[in-house]
């Protein structure tokens, strides 16, 4: 029977790599629901009108800022429940290592406050933060091309800048909050999937790199603060 799961899977890059191999073993489709990957705004004006090979502009930055007010917490639930949607978010290639990845973490009483990550693949560069003591909840997103850039403040508006020309973009006034955040179309991809019977080889790949990028953070963070 297909299996939806809310991420993160597991909270550990091993957990999870084992669950995978055991829904391929019994060919059960495993899937997970990473609802970022599916914000309209998003997807019209990036994903849906831009194939690289057509265009020919490539994606040269994105960074994802993901901020919350007054919640830093402990390393492993800091990444696991929430700083793993940005760390997906830019993890569009589902090849990222931690081996390629250039790390700031911040702590505060012994919990960690501020994580940021930046790589970059081929001439794009890739980062994404997350302040849990930041001024208000809040979420981020810049994508640059060549000679044109987006930035979105939320999920239901943004601006296109090119040619010294801003234009705002916004979701339809009626669009409900299920269509704005992703869940509706990542939903239709699941019932896709239940009737295909299996999930894209690129799809699981990218959740495994994702999961265990965020267990080796975790690693990471739970060192540096051990050693302050």
């Amino acid at each position: 029977m297909p299996v939806f799961v809310d991420k993160p899977v597991a909270p550990s890059g091993a957990d999870v790599e084992t669950l995978f191999n055991l829904a391929e073993q019994h060919q059960t489709p495993l899937f997970v629901g990473f609802n970022r990957r599916y914000l309209p705004l998003l997807n019209t004006h990036l994903n849906d009108q831009r194939p690289e090979d057509e265009l020919g502009t490539p994606l040269l930055s994105l960074r994802w800022e993901k901020h919350r007010h007054a919640l830093p917490d402990a390393p492993r639930r800091f990444i696991f429940d929430d700083f793993i949607h940005p760390l997906d978010s830019i993890n569009v290639h589902g090849d990222m290592s931690i081996d390629d990845l250039d790390v700031f973490a911040q702590f505060g009483e012994g919990l960690l406050g501020r994580l940021d990550v930046r790589w970059h693949r081929d001439n794009s560069l890739f980062e994404a933060s997350m302040n849990r003591q930041y001024g208000a909840t809040k979420e981020t997103i810049a994508v640059a091309y060549r000679n044109e850039c987006y930035f979105f403040d939320g999920f239901t508006r943004g601006e296109r800048m090119q040619d010294n020309v801003i234009t705002q973009l916004a979701l339809p006034d009626w669009t409900g909050m299920q269509a704005s955040k992703g869940f509706e179309a990542m939903l239709t991809h699941w019932f896709e999937v239940v009737g295909a019977g299996w999930v894209e080889t690129a799809l699981t790949q990218r959740n495994v790199s994702t999961h265990w990028t965020a267990d080796d953070l975790v690693v990471y963070c739970d060192a540096l603060r051990d050693s302050d």
